[in-house]
């Protein structure tokens, strides 16, 4: 995973022919989504997701509503609180001729807990 230009948010793009499924349409790897480290179980949620529906480089256009999370109260929740540094994710929609753009984040279950009860 390379590190991104927004922070403290890794970018890791997928890129999908076509995304026909409608939100949430993000799935962690199988194989990653459950760990334990430290005695600890965590696993890999979704916990925001946006579309930009510019033609030309979406990513610079989705620089802007990440950084926004990036420094929310949700954001800094979130940073603070994972197990291993957020990543975000693109998805490109050939049906609406967007990109569809989700941060990931790795917490531990009582965090997601936590983070459900108050911002999803």
């Amino acid at each position: 995973m390379r590190q991104g230009n927004l922070g403290n948010i890794s970018d890791d793009e997928h890129h999908m022919s076509c995304v026909a499924a409608t939100l949430p349409w993000v799935e962690p790897d199988p194989g990653l989504k459950y760990q334990i480290k430290d005695g600890v179980v965590n696993r890999e949620i979704v916990v925001h997701q946006f579309e930009v529906d510019c033609m030309y480089d979406t990513v610079l256009y989705a620089a802007e509503p990440l950084h926004k999370w990036e420094q929310s109260e949700e954001g800094q929740w979130v940073i603070s609180h994972a197990v291993e540094q957020p990543r975000w994710l693109r998805f490109t929609s050939c049906e609406r001729y967007t990109d569809n753009f989700a941060i990931a984040a790795r917490l531990s279950e009582p965090d997601i807990t936590f983070w459900m009860l108050k911002y999803a």
